[in-house]
């Protein structure tokens, strides 16, 4: 039952971390049945003085769209989707136990029906960008798209960037002679 004065959408610190942690303890993804059940467990301390004291995971609802939602949002655990897989050996169990017929009507399923399942979020390595170096001649339009011009402009426009980076080189040769007197 929820305690008088809060409200079912804001998360408690108490409920919050209690959930992170059943889920950081467990080796595998999570149902949010069992995740339940073991906060559940997990929920009700007894103090010194013999008081229970209620975390305030009050219900399946509360923990899947309050709890649950603002971790993921946090970025501290994810929901995926898992397949399990029957083994070769029980593949064979379930053959042997099958009629001839009921072997030959019916293929056995590799895996079972999936289901969603929570854990801890791992950290997803970004990617580094590497930047690649700016091409002489950037400042007058080397690079530049100049595919909103008609053919005869981008002729002209190609014609007149290869007569300024020319220019430019000449500019450069001029500055390191400059600097090397």
């Amino acid at each position: 039952m929820l305690p008088p004065g809060l409200s079912t959408r804001l998360p408690t610190k108490h409920a919050l971390r209690l959930v992170k942690k059943v889920i950081e303890r467990q080796p595998s993804p999570v149902k949010t049945q069992d995740l339940y059940k073991q906060v559940l467990k997990e929920s009700s301390v007894q103090t010194a003085s013999g008081e229970t004291l209620d975390h305030g995971v009050w219900s399946m609802r509360y923990l899947k769209s309050v709890l649950l939602r603002t971790l993921a949002n946090q970025k501290v655990v994810e929901q995926i989707h898992v397949k399990p897989t029957i083994k070769a050996d029980e593949k064979v169990q379930t053959l042997s136990k099958m009629s001839k017929a009921q072997r030959q009507s019916t293929t056995v399923k590799t895996a079972l029906h999936g289901y969603f399942a929570w854990q801890v979020r791992k950290a997803h390595p970004t990617p580094k960008l590497k930047l690649l170096p700016k091409p002489f001649g950037t400042v007058v339009g080397v690079g530049e798209d100049w595919g909103h011009l008609n053919k005869r402009r981008q002729r002209r426009r190609d014609e007149k960037v290869q007569k300024d980076v020319e220019w430019l080189k000449e500019v450069e040769a001029a500055r390191r002679e400059a600097v090397s007197l």
